[in-house]
């Protein structure tokens, strides 16, 4: 799942107030992925695959509030109706989504994978997380469509909580929705249910998008001294470090001891950190190497990166395989190859279909509604 491309370039956020460094944050988080299945070794070890799915929910939450709350805004300014906020939402998110998702299952029946094929129901409906769930395993080539099934569910829920719930109790409500999320996994542990469950339902992903979501609160609401305190002061990033070396040793720890279920927020706490400073932008080496311009032009296409790179793989690993066996570290030859080709796939989804679909929400957004003198 990938949560789709910045802001921005989707009219969210003013051109003006653009930030490179999301999309290359964005870029590092699908290249880890694409890394970890492909078996590499320094990715398995670091579950480098797990931090980025969970950078890609954490940002996914931040943008998607970013988005909710300034609707709230146009809102409570009597400029917009709560119906046309809505309808502004999903007009944005169906048109980035749902295109380019349903181009990849097509390309997987078009191609005769079986897997895909015989599946159909469940990533067409987006609930190919529950049917993993139901399975207990990882299903070939649509497995990777449980995050984007998650995000999809996150947002039927969001913007009712975002747009609706009084603000005196916003920053409450997303406090509970993070413990629910401790809690889920906890109880799955005690209960012994599969840890896949605990992985690929929403429920157990709760915490990560919603602690996205409450940098973006924050920033937008609090302080600025005491967002800098709390996000991104010195003891801010000396806890993030914190909270992500105990989830690695946790990852490795007895899996039947309910302070596991903690692992999965520690990460996102750490990983919300770093989104924080992105926003704002790195300085430096790493703000150079987050803001370089083939990083950021990958996390533009991220979303097609990941919805294409299981057909990639299944498609020319059996090949490449048997020809780059015989070379030292043929892994990492055999990984450039695949990105490079998923990249390619994805340049062509990107310019030929998801960027002339988005540019289609003029005719569907209304971003100040002609009824607002009646309100």
């Amino acid at each position: 799942m990938v949560p789709s491309q910045t802001e921005a370039s989707l009219g969210v956020i003013p051109r003006s107030r653009y930030q490179p460094q999301l999309d290359g944050l964005r870029a590092v988080a699908v290249l880890v992925i694409l890394l970890d299945h492909n078996y590499t070794p320094v990715a398995e070890f670091l579950h480098l695959g797990l931090l980025g799915v969970r950078l890609f929910f954490v940002m996914s939450g931040y943008l998607i509030t970013h988005t909710l709350l300034g609707l709230r805004k146009k809102i409570e300014a009597r400029s917009l109706l709560l119906t046309s906020a809505f309808t502004d939402f999903y007009a944005r998110r169906f048109l980035r989504i749902l295109p380019a998702y349903y181009v990849a299952i097509a390309l997987g029946v078009i191609l005769g994978f079986p897997q895909v094929q015989g599946s159909l129901i469940w990533p067409l409906t987006f609930l190919t997380n529950f049917w993993i769930s139901l399975r207990g395993e990882w299903p070939p080539m649509v497995s990777h469509f449980w995050s984007i099934a998650v995000q999809e569910q996150f947002y039927l829920l969001w913007p009712c909580i975002i747009l609706i719930v009084s603000r005196t109790y916003l920053w409450a409500t997303m406090i509970g929705f993070v413990l629910s999320a401790l809690i889920f996994r906890a109880t799955c542990i005690t209960w012994e249910i599969p840890l896949i469950t605990r992985w690929v339902l929403p429920f157990g992903c709760l915490d990560s998008l919603v602690i996205g979501a409450m940098i973006s609160y924050a920033k937008q609401t609090w302080q600025p001294t005491r967002y800098h305190f709390w996000i991104k002061s010195k003891g801010a990033v000396a806890a993030a470090i914190l909270c992500i070396v105990t989830a690695h040793f946790l990852r490795g720890g007895n899996p039947e001891t309910p302070l596991i279920a903690m692992k999965e927020t520690l990460e996102a706490l750490a990983l919300a950190c770093f989104l924080a400073y992105a926003v704002d932008g790195f300085s430096g080496w790493l703000g150079k190497c987050l803001a370089n311009p083939v990083l950021v032009s990958m996390g533009r296409m991220s979303y097609g990166i990941y919805l294409y790179h299981v057909l990639i793989l299944a498609g020319l690993k059996p090949f490449l395989t048997p020809l780059l066996s015989a070379l030292p570290k043929y892994e990492w030859i055999q990984a450039v190859i695949l990105c490079f080709a998923t990249w390619s796939v994805a340049a062509l989804s990107w310019y030929g279909l998801e960027n002339p679909m988005s540019q289609l929400r003029k005719y569907f957004i209304t971003t100040t509604d002609k009824n607002s003198k009646k309100l």
